[in-house]
């Protein structure tokens, strides 16, 4: 990979501190706003850095996401509304596969009061569901403490014996190009085992993941169904980057923040 001098040296001022403001990189160089975010995107694309919003981070070998307790209290209100509005879609009697993530895990909570069968790798979706009428089945395999899942062979080959009408799809950011990212190697694995069991995939991901990309593409734009995400409130980047996935095939379903309970026969259609 070669880099030009204003990339090498965005790539030096990451080095010393690792995270950083977009506006204070943009402060620090003798370049224009949009040809700084530019350059952010060409060095994201090569797996040199990600962004979340605002912010820009060194992207390290082994570096993972916050702890899932942490980002499990963020944006809550959104996580709720898309979760609500992935649950009313759902038919019963549906095979359903919930992958580990803040976002399923409020999808549990949601259909906490149906009765489907569920199959997760989430530690946090089977306690949710464990006293419903749902059965559910977790995969076992190597626990990873910090994301309150598991991964690993185990729970591969799980997956690989299995087949769901739906697959819910959690995803710690988004790269055009490349597709849903996340930070592990291991669950990148186990996220394609998953994948691989469902006819139908969708990710559920809020909008401020828009401005995160992480080292591992999981999922390829043309293998999801559909990205369910709630609406963006003054945030013209994310807007820029839902129409730019539009632009690349990738079918958006864009849920109000404020969004309540939807009878699926009211929106005519089904998952």
């Amino acid at each position: 990979m070669i880099l030009s001098q204003r990339q090498q040296r965005i790539q030096e001022i990451l080095q010393g501190c690792k995270s950083m403001r977009v506006q204070a990189l943009i402060d620090q160089l003798d370049a224009s706003p949009a040809t700084v975010r530019r350059e952010l995107a060409v060095l994201e694309s090569n797996g040199v850095l990600f962004r979340t919003r605002g912010e820009i981070h060194l992207a390290e070998p082994g570096k993972e996401v916050l702890p899932y307790s942490t980002r499990s209290t963020f944006h809550a209100r959104a996580k709720k509304s898309i979760a609500q509005y992935a649950a009313e879609l759902i038919t019963d009697h549906k095979n359903l596969a919930l992958d580990s993530g803040s976002t399923t895990a409020m999808l549990a909570q949601v259909l906490s009061d149906r009765s489907l069968n569920i199959v997760t790798n989430s530690i946090d979706v089977s306690c949710i569901l464990a006293k419903s009428d749902n059965q559910v089945i977790c995969s076992g395999g190597l626990l990873q403490g910090k994301h309150m899942c598991f991964v690993g062979p185990e729970a591969q080959m799980f997956f690989s014996k299995i087949e769901v009408d739906i697959a819910f799809m959690g995803a710690s950011g988004v790269r055009l190009g490349a597709g849903f990212t996340t930070s592990s190697p291991l669950q990148y694995d186990t996220k394609r085992a998953i994948m691989s069991a469902a006819k139908k995939r969708y990710v559920l991901m809020d909008s401020s993941k828009l401005h995160s990309s992480h080292l591992y593409a999981f999922a390829d734009f043309s293998e999801i169904n559909a990205l369910i995400t709630n609406v963006p409130r003054n945030a013209p980047e994310a807007e820029e980057m839902l129409h730019a996935l539009e632009s690349a095939g990738v079918t958006i379903i864009r849920v109000p923040v404020s969004y309540t309970h939807l009878r699926a026969h009211e929106t005519g259609a089904y998952l």
